[in-house]
C-alpha cells in the first residue's frame, strides 16, 4: 500500500519538473535509492514510501522521455507489427508497433464489415493510410485523447482498412476468432437484453444502444458496462461455490483446494474475454492473489492486495491514476475496506452501498459533472443479480453455445429486465448536473465522517476545515460576465454566463452535441434563461435537439429568427421543445437583462429572397467592461442594413460565416471598429475557413483575430476590464 501510494506522487513530481531538470531528478532518484535500502529494514513505512517514489519518478522520467524523443508521424505506407486489438461496437481499434519507430505505436480504426477478416497480435500488416498525432484538447474539461493513448504508447492514429501480410500466432488468433464468436452468438439473439450482455461479457459498450448506456449511467450502474471488478469476482466466486460442492459431493477431503484452480481460469477467462478493462484488470490481479494465498495457506491482507494491483497496473500505464476507471475502481475498494464493519444483514449491505457510492462522488463530479443519488439503491438492488446470476450464467451460456442457447436466452433475458430497472431508478433519482467544483464538497464530507468514525478530535477539526474551506470557496465563486466560444467543428456554440445566469447561442453540428453536453455539466450549469438559434443551418442547431432532450437541463425560453429548420433535426428539435412545453418564439425588443449583461435581440427582418445566413438572428452583448456583437452567419448583405442602421463601434466582434469573403465587408469592419474578432472554425475544414481576404482586412484595421480552430475555446469576458482569453493562447494566427 505505501509504494502504491507513493507512486502517483513520484511520477508527478517528474512529470512537473522543467526541461533540463532530468539531470538533478537522476541524482534525486540515486540519493533516494540509497536511503531507502535502510529505512526499509528500521522504519519499513517509511522505506516502502521512498521506494515509491524513486519507482514512481523512474516512470514519470521514461514518459516525458517518450513524449519528448516522439519523431514525426511515419509517411508513405507503413508496415509494422499489432500489439493489441479492441473490438468496440461496429469497429475495432488496432495497435500498430511501425518497423521504422517500434517504441511508438499507430492506433489504426477499422470497420467490421460481416466476415471481414482482422490482424491477431503478432501479424504483420501495411498501413496505406496517412498517420497524424491526436489533435490537443480544444476546451477545458475535455477528455485529452492524446494523454489517453499515451497511456497505451500510441503516438498517432489513422483509418483502416490494412493489408494483412501474416497473421499472428496461434493462441492470438484463436483468442480473436474466440471474441468474435462470442459477439455473433450475442448478436443472433434479438432484444437488448443481447445488446446490454456483450457490455456485461465482453466490455463492449459500443454494442450496447445509448439509451441503455444513459439509464445505466443515471442510475450510478455505468460500471456494470465496463466489466467492473464484481462481475470477475462474481464469476470467481460462483465458480468457486460450484466446485466446492462438487468437491463435496465426490467427498473430498479439501474442497476448497480443488476449486481454487477453475476459478482461478474463470476470473483470468473473463478479464481476457472482456479485453483487459482497468476495472477487471485491477479485480482479476487482486482475486487471483488472493486465491493463490488461500491455496498456498497463507493469509492476505486486503488492502495490500489493492495496493498490488494499483503498483501492477501503473507499471504498465504510468498515467492510468489519472484515469477516471482508476479512480472509481480503487476508491470504491479503498472506502469498503477501511470503513468498519458495524453492521450486519440489510443495514450492512445499505451502509456498503452507501460508503462506495459516496467514495466516488468526488471523481464522478471531477470528471463527470453529475451526482447519483439513487446509485446507493441502485447498487444495492442490481448488482447481487448482476454479479452473482446473469454474469456467471452467460458466460456459462457462451461456453456452452456451440450446443444449446437456452443459458445464453436467460441470461440476455436477465441483462433485458436489469435495463428496465435501471431505467426506473434513473426516472425516479435523475442524475443531476452538480459541477465539477462539487468535488471539494464532498471531499470536506468524507474527511468528516472519517474523522468522525475515527473518533480523534484533531481529525474531526481536520474534516470541519475541509467542509468550511469547500463552503467558503464555493460561496466566493463569481464567473463574471464571460462568452464562451466553445470550440464545437465547424460550427457555432457560444455559452454566456453572468453570475448564476447562463443563456446558449447555437450548438454547433451534431458530432459537438457530446462536446457541448459535457461543458454544461462539467460548468455545473442546470438552467439555461434562454437558447437562441440564429438561423436554421446544420452547423448551427444539430447539436441542440440532444441538449432539449436532457431532462436534468432547464430551459426558459426558446428563440429564433422566424424561420424554423426543415428536415429530421428540425422536427427533432420540435418534439424535444413541445416535451417541454415550449414553443418557439420570436426574441423580445429591447434590452434582456442576464445578469450584470445587456442582451440586444437585432432581427433584421429582411425581405424573403434573403439567404438563410444573411437572415441570421444578430445579438449583442453589453457589460461593464465592453460589448460583442455576435453574427451568427449573416453576410453582406445583412451587413450593409446594419451599417445603414447605424451600428455602432463595438469592442469585440464575432464574425459572420465563420470569416468567409461573402461576409466581414469593408464597410461593415470600418463602422463596427472592432478591438477583437473570433472566427469560429473546424480544424482542417475543408471550405478554407476563415478566407485569406478577411483576415487581411481585420488585420489592416489593427484587429487581434481569435480562431476556435486554433485558439481553441475563445473567452470574451465583458466584465471590466474586457479581455478575451484563448485555451491555446499561444497558437500561431493568420
Amino acid at each position: 500500500m505505501y509504494i502504491a501510494g507513493a507512486l502517483p506522487v513520484g511520477i508527478s513530481g517528474a512529470l512537473a519538473a522543467p526541461a533540463g531538470a532530468s539531470v538533478y531528478l537522476w541524482a534525486l532518484i540515486v540519493l533516494g535509492a540509497l536511503i531507502t535500502w535502510p529505512a526499509l529494514r528500521w522504519r519499513p513505512a517509511v522505506g516502502l514510501c521512498a521506494l515509491g517514489l524513486v519507482i514512481g519518478a523512474m516512470l514519470g522520467l521514461d514518459e516525458l522521455r517518450w513524449r519528448r524523443q516522439t519523431p514525426a508521424a511515419p509517411v508513405g505506407a507503413v508496415t509494422g507489427t499489432v500489439s493489441q486489438i479492441t473490438l468496440r461496437g461496429e469497429g475495432a481499434a488496432v495497435d500498430l508497433a511501425p518497423d521504422q519507430h517500434p517504441r511508438w505505436q499507430i492506433r489504426i480504426y477499422l470497420d467490421l464489415n460481416e466476415g471481414a477478416d482482422l490482424p491477431a497480435p503478432g501479424a504483420r500488416v501495411r498501413l496505406t493510410r496517412p498517420a497524424t498525432a491526436a489533435a490537443p484538447v480544444d476546451n477545458p474539461w475535455q477528455l485529452d485523447a492524446g494523454e489517453y493513448l499515451a497511456g497505451d504508447r500510441v503516438a498517432w492514429t489513422s483509418r483502416g482498412p490494412v493489408q494483412i501480410l501474416s497473421q499472428g500466432g496461434r493462441l492470438s488468433r484463436w483468442l480473436l476468432q474466440t471474441r468474435r464468436r462470442a459477439r455473433v452468438t450475442l448478436d443472433q439473439i434479438p432484444g437488448v437484453g443481447a445488446q446490454v450482455l456483450q457490455g456485461l461479457l465482453l466490455g463492449d459498450r459500443g454494442a450496447v444502444p445509448e439509451t441503455a448506456r444513459d439509464h445505466f449511467q443515471r442510475a450510478g450502474l455505468a460500471h456494470l458496462m465496463a466489466v467492473s471488478g464484481l462481475h470477475v469476482g462474481g464469476l470467481a466466486m460462483a465458480t468457486l461455490w460450484a466446485f466446492v460442492a462438487l468437491g463435496r459431493r465426490l467427498g473430498h477431503s479439501q474442497p476448497l483446494r480443488i476449486a481454487i484452480p477453475p476459478a482461478l481460469a474463470a476470473a483470468g477467462a473473463m478479464v481476457i474475454l472482456a479485453q483487459q478493462p482497468l476495472s477487471a484488470t485491477r479485480a482479476g490481479i487482486m482475486t487471483g492473489a488472493a486465491l493463490l494465498g488461500r491455496f498456498s495457506g497463507r493469509a492476505v491482507d486486503p488492502l495490500n492486495l489493492m495496493g498490488f494491483a494499483a503498483v501492477i497496473i501503473t507499471l504498465g500505464d504510468p498515467l492510468a491514476w489519472r484515469r477516471p476507471a482508476f479512480q472509481l475502481s480503487f476508491c470504491a475498494v479503498a472506502a469498503l475496506l477501511i470503513t468498519p464493519r458495524r453492521w450486519t444483514g440489510p443495514v450492512g449491505a445499505i451502509a456498503v452501498a452507501t460508503v462506495a457510492a459516496l467514495a466516488t462522488a468526488p471523481a464522478q463530479a471531477w470528471h463527470f459533472g453529475t451526482a447519483t443519488p439513487i446509485a446507493p439503491l441502485a447498487n444495492l438492488l442490481l448488482i447481487p443479480p448482476a454479479a452473482m446470476v446473469i454474469v456467471p450464467l452467460g458466460a456459462l451460456g457462451l461456453l456452452l453455445s456451440p450446443w444449446t442457447d437456452l443459458p445464453l436466452r436467460l441470461a440476455a433475458h436477465g441483462a433485458g429486465w436489469l435495463t428496465e430497472a435501471a431505467a426506473i431508478l434513473a426516472r425516479w433519482g435523475g442524475s443531476p448536473w452538480i459541477g465539477a467544483w462539487s468535488l471539494w464538497i464532498f471531499v470536506g464530507v468524507i474527511a468528516l465522517i472519517f474523522a468522525i468514525t475515527h473518533g480523534r478530535w484533531l481529525r474531526i477539526a481536520w474534516g470541519l476545515a475541509a467542509v468550511a474551506c469547500g463552503g467558503i470557496w464555493l460561496a466566493g465563486r463569481d464567473h463574471g460576465a464571460v462568452i464562451q466560444c466553445v470550440a464545437a467543428g465547424q460550427g457555432d456554440a457560444l455559452l454566456i454566463r453572468s453570475g448564476d445566469e447562463a443563456a446558449l447561442i447555437d450548438g454547433g453540428p451534431d458530432l459537438s452535441a457530446r462536446v457541448l453536453l459535457d461543458h454544461l455539466r462539467r460548468a455545473g450549469i442546470r438552467r439555461l434563461r434562454w437558447v437562441a438559434l440564429s438561423h436554421g443551418h446544420p452547423d448551427h442547431f444539430n447539436g441542440l435537439a440532444p441538449l432539449l432532450e436532457r431532462r436534468e437541463l432547464e430551459i426558459g425560453a426558446f428563440y429564433y429568427n422566424g424561420r424554423w429548420p426543415m428536415g429530421p433535426e428540425g422536427w427533432r428539435m420540435a418534439r424535444a421543445l413541445a416535451a417541454r412545453g415550449l414553443r418557439p418564439e420570436r426574441p423580445p425588443s429591447g434590452p434582456h437583462p442576464l445578469g450584470d449583461l445587456q442582451a440586444h435581440f437585432i432581427a433584421l427582418g429582411g425581405p424573403a429572397r434573403w439567404s438563410e445566413n444573411d437572415a441570421s438572428l444578430v445579438i449583442r452583448l453589453d457589460g461593464p467592461g465592453g460589448s460583442a456583437l455576435l453574427m451568427g452567419d449573416a453576410e453582406a448583405a445583412a451587413e450593409a442594413t446594419l451599417v445603414a442602421r447605424g451600428v455602432g463601434p463595438v469592442d469585440v466582434l464575432k464574425a459572420g460565416h465563420h470569416g468567409s469573403k461573402t461576409s466581414s465587408t469593408e464597410a461593415f469592419v470600418a463602422a463596427v471598429q472592432p478591438r477583437h474578432v473570433v472566427f469560429t472554425t473546424g480544424r482542417h475544414n475543408r471550405y478554407g475557413f476563415p478566407h485569406p481576404p478577411v483576415t487581411r482586412r481585420y488585420r489592416a484595421h489593427g484587429v487581434q483575430m481569435w480562431r476556435t480552430d486554433r485558439h481553441g475555446m475563445v473567452q470574451i469576458h465583458l466584465d471590466a476590464p474586457l479581455r478575451v482569453t484563448a485555451h491555446h493562447p499561444d497558437q500561431a494566427g493568420d
